[in-house]
């Protein structure tokens, strides 16, 4: 198995150790490989090829450092670019990710806070790896609760027009509209009284 670390600091920006401890550090716990991810706004351009040259002449076939960027963005929101290396002017974080991708990166949204899920999920740019995980996602909750009520009509206990598939597609999107919006007003009970509603809705 292939060991390493994702999002590191170094003293390029506000980390306490060198590329050069780095390296000795996670030699030292059998790591192969470390993504850095100094912070993009204690950089110019020339600190950026400084920094990119270090972590080619530190890498060899025992130990190999990606170098990387986090970028600040609005709303105290950090985007990690792993693997990018190229500054952008722009705060906005869906066009960082965009930034991201162009320059062939891996995009991550760094530790949101709590209060920052209901914007980010009406982001129209995600990382490329979250939008297929999410599609995923979404598709077996819906394809479950299809079966559920399929299962529900034929034991004439729930009732609804048209297929099952359509009517889980409109609950489960219900759902996650009264959950953006609780999260967004910090009010659990828009969540909980949607859904009442909805179970309401469907009982014979």
């Amino acid at each position: 198995m292939l060991k390493g670390v994702l999002h590191v600091h170094s003293t390029y920006s506000d980390g306490e150790r060198s590329l050069a401890q780095l390296r000795d550090l996670f030699l030292s716990e059998g790591c192969r490989f470390v993504v850095m991810s100094d912070h993009a706004d204690s950089l110019d351009a020339r600190r950026v090829r400084e920094y990119v040259d270090e972590c080619r002449r530190r890498s060899d076939a025992e130990f190999v450092f990606v170098p990387g960027l986090e970028f600040s963005c609005e709303r105290r929101m950090h985007v990690l670019g792993y693997g990018v290396t190229a500054l952008c002017a722009s705060t906005d974080p869906q066009e960082v990710i965009r930034h991201i991708e162009r320059e062939r990166g891996i995009a991550v949204i760094a530790h949101p806070q709590d209060s920052a899920f209901a914007w980010i999920e009406s982001f129209e740019t995600l990382p490329a790896g979250v939008q297929s995980e999410v599609r995923a996602f979404f598709t077996s909750v819906e394809k479950w609760l299809a079966g559920v009520l399929s299962e529900g009509r034929a034991a004439d206990e729930l009732r609804f027009p048209g297929e099952p598939e359509d009517a889980a597609r409109v609950l489960f999107s219900s759902l996650e509209g009264a959950m953006m919006a609780a999260r967004a007003f910090g009010d659990e009970k828009r969540l909980t009284s949607a859904g009442k509603f909805l179970v309401g809705s469907l009982s014979k």
